[in-house]
């Protein structure tokens, strides 16, 4: 037969703090004359410390039961029987009861998962703190009555539903991990699927309508990742959902349909890498030729993987905002856009340039022709120009070389590939000093980046900024010096690397690049100082 904690409380409870307390029957009929809600406002302004605020809070566990008073905001409550066996145990086995059946009776009147939650939660509590051996009849009806609403909503249910369900679920996982596992393994299907055709009537969207339908699902990934844990079979599929999601997200603003790049040639560049195959192409864009790069998922892949995504997302922000302030004057590229084609490969559109600086200089060499000092200074001090221009927006390139320098034949100079590059959007990014991953390219890369690299390591203590500027200094230096062995940049090779400096007779160059390839970063100059070191000999030239 049920028991009916009311009678709990006002049979066991009520008369023995009555006695404890000296109360009259007028003082606990006054109590439960008032509305629980003033009970509870009354409760929350009384002295906690004394004993006699246990009275009201007896009154208030024992009217819970009543029908009218069903909203989870009341299953702190529960709480108050915590308060009372702390003072006088001998309740427990009432307690017990009287939180057993309040539980009951609360949970076959909730509506909604928050409401069924609130009330486990509570009871829960009230196991850990109390520290007992109860075992609660109610948290099996949790489980159930919880499954009921979760199966009536997730047949037809909307993005902010799905949310919602995910977000109780999570705030449960600490409660009952075991029975969140078997409730999310119950609706992950249909969540998972939920999304992919989400992705899928994106791309019928307006633009407008497009972000807020991408912010919707990512934020359902997002919460369904936090279950990874206790239902992993779910990581591949959210990994492909999440690389869809920036697929679609990519291109906002700088769309290009596939269809408009015309006289699309074979690639004249291939390069497979261990996330995805590169592939270059020449192309028209509007009548400008153009050159696409392409990044493209391995045959046994649907996707580019997520992580590789996020650089390319990255890269594309570079080139996007760098292509803005593009002009004759410094060596940013002009950026038309990106396209995702049919095959999930990531296209990026900009200007083309016949030849990097590595095949330029090898021509040169071939035919026995030297390039002019002034020249080659004056497309040094824009490369610097630019590069500082770009460390001024927290943006360093990571793998300066020959080869990421592209130019025309009057040795106009355009920086590209900045997937080793970083975007500042948030504050730790900020920090140019530090231990960071270890990136760049054999040959060029900062000596206190090459010895981290030949020991095994996959992280380096570096300055970005004096990393990028060593790089730089190998770039010039092999203006003059092409062909130095690709081990000079270590730190074993610093005497030879200033021995082939040495031979150069300019005194000024050979100063300006000794000052960039110091084997200590801590005294290479910044990029700033060196335009005013290249600005200060200038004025000094003309003086003399």
């Amino acid at each position: 037969m049920e028991i009916d904690p009311n009678q709990i409380v006002n049979k066991y409870i009520i008369p023995k703090l009555k006695l404890l307390f000296n109360a009259e029957d007028n003082d606990i009929n006054q109590w439960r004359e008032i509305s629980l809600d003033l009970i509870l406002e009354t409760i929350s302004k009384l002295d906690d410390s004394n004993i006699g605020i246990l009275i009201p809070k007896a009154i208030a566990l024992s009217i819970l039961e009543i029908n009218s008073y069903k909203s989870s905001k009341y299953s702190k409550i529960l709480q108050y029987a915590l308060d009372i066996l702390n003072y006088y145990n001998d309740f427990e086995t009432y307690i017990e009861l009287a939180c057993n059946n309040i539980l009951i009776k609360k949970i076959k009147y909730a509506k909604t998962l928050e409401e069924i939650i609130e009330w486990h939660e509570s009871g829960v509590k009230i196991l850990k703190d109390y520290n007992s051996n109860w075992v609660f009849e109610a948290s099996e009806l949790f489980g159930i009555k919880a499954m009921e609403i979760i199966e009536k909503i997730i047949g037809d249910a909307s993005s902010d539903d799905i949310i919602l369900l995910l977000s109780c679920l999570d705030k449960w996982k600490s409660v009952d991990k075991f029975k969140v596992r078997s409730m999310i393994v119950t609706v992950d299907d249909y969540i998972l699927d939920y999304l992919r055709k989400g992705c899928e009537a994106c791309c019928n969207l307006c633009y407008e309508d497009k972000c807020k339908k991408i912010s919707c699902l990512k934020c359902i990934v997002d919460m369904l990742e936090k279950f990874k844990e206790i239902d992993p079979s779910v990581l591949d599929d959210i990994e492909n959902i999440k690389t869809s999601l920036n697929l679609l997200n990519i291109d906002s603003g700088y769309q290009i349909p596939c269809l408009n790049i015309e006289n699309l040639s074979l690639p004249f560049f291939t390069k497979p890498t261990s996330k995805c195959q590169i592939s270059i192409y020449k192309g028209t864009y509007n009548l400008i030729q153009v050159a696409i790069k392409k990044y493209s998922p391995f045959k046994n892949q649907s996707a580019i993987p997520y992580n590789k995504f996020i650089k390319i997302s990255n890269e594309i922000k570079i080139y996007e905002f760098l292509s803005n302030k593009s002009a004759h004057n410094n060596c940013f590229i002009k950026f038309y856009g990106s396209f995702i084609d049919q095959t999930n490969s990531v296209n990026i559109i900009m200007d083309y340039y016949e030849e990097n600086l590595k095949e330029y200089l090898e021509k040169y060499k071939k035919n026995n022709i030297k390039l002019r000092e002034d020249q080659i200074i004056t497309v040094f001090t824009k490369l610097l120009q630019s590069f500082n221009e770009m460390a001024m927006y927290h943006i360093y390139h990571g793998d300066i070389k020959l080869q990421n320098l592209l130019t025309d034949g009057n040795l106009n100079v355009k920086i590209i590939d900045f997937d080793a590059s970083e975007i500042p959007d948030m504050e730790s990014e900020h920090i140019i000093e530090g231990e960071f991953k270890i990136r760049g390219s054999l040959g060029y890369m900062a000596p206190e980046l090459q010895y981290a690299y030949d020991y095994g390591g996959k992280k380096a203590y570096f300055n970005k900024e004096k990393a990028d500027i060593f790089s730089l200094g190998m770039v010039f230096l092999r203006f003059f010096k092409f062909e130095i062995p690709n081990s000079f940049n270590s730190f074993e090779n610093t005497e030879k690397l200033f021995g082939v400096i040495d031979l150069i007779e300019n005194i000024f160059i050979k100063n300006l690049l000794k000052t960039m390839l110091q084997p200590d970063f801590r005294l290479r100059l910044n990029y700033y100082d060196l335009l005013t070191y290249i600005e200060n000999s200038k004025i000094l030239s003309i003086n003399s």
